[in-house]
């Protein structure tokens, strides 16, 4: 479910409007993140350190306001919830997959619903999903601690559509981190936002 949002009692209308017809209206923003607590606690349950951080991630988006925002043709408008789509690597083949996490508030569930998406063919979808606007694409690059990534744009300047990746994560010291990085249309949102 969508809601249109009315340009003259949004407090963004001005940046929106500004951010529009910029060539690259885009902030990418990457930061080193603790996950030493839930590495541990996948590991203590078995679960999928890739898939938990998926729903840890778009919880989080979840709770702040400007994640919600997108726009089409129309203009601005908000959606309701996230839905996340993550890429997948098949074990032993060389071409990712797209899966859906499924709408649950619990961790586990959310874990074991994509492993059984994950090995099971019939459940994965390709590329040619249709586009959607309710979506944070997430992924992860486990092969490599980078600094910094930048996503594909599906049509610049007018995918609107939060993007998050990771690469492989490091132990020192006992602490566990990756580098995190987070793509946003700036039309919709800060880095101020970007950082909580």
């Amino acid at each position: 479910m969508i809601k249109r949002l009315d340009a003259s009692q949004w407090n963004r209308s001005a940046i929106f409007e500004n951010y529009l017809d910029v060539d690259f209206p885009y902030i990418n923003i990457g930061a080193r993140v603790d996950v030493t607590g839930l590495l541990d606690h996948c590991r203590r349950e078995g679960l999928s350190f890739y898939f938990a951080l998926v729903f840890i991630a778009c919880k989080t988006a979840d709770r702040i306001e400007n994640f919600h925002y997108r726009f089409d043709e129309e203009g601005p408008f908000r959606i309701e919830k996230n839905a996340p789509i993550c890429t997948h690597l098949p074990k032993g083949e060389d071409l990712f997959v797209m899966l859906e996490g499924a709408d649950t508030e619990d961790l586990r569930t959310f874990c074991l619903d994509l492993r059984k998406k994950a090995d099971d063919p019939a459940l994965r979808q390709t590329l040619n999903v249709e586009f959607r606007k309710d979506i944070i694409n997430f992924s992860c690059l486990p092969w490599v601690d980078y600094s910094h990534f930048v996503r594909t744009i599906r049509k610049l300047g007018r995918d609107s559509n939060p993007k998050m990746s990771w690469g492989k994560y490091t132990t020192e010291n006992g602490r566990t981190s990756l580098n995190l990085s987070v793509q946003v249309h700036h039309g919709l949102m800060d880095g101020f936002h970007v950082g909580r």
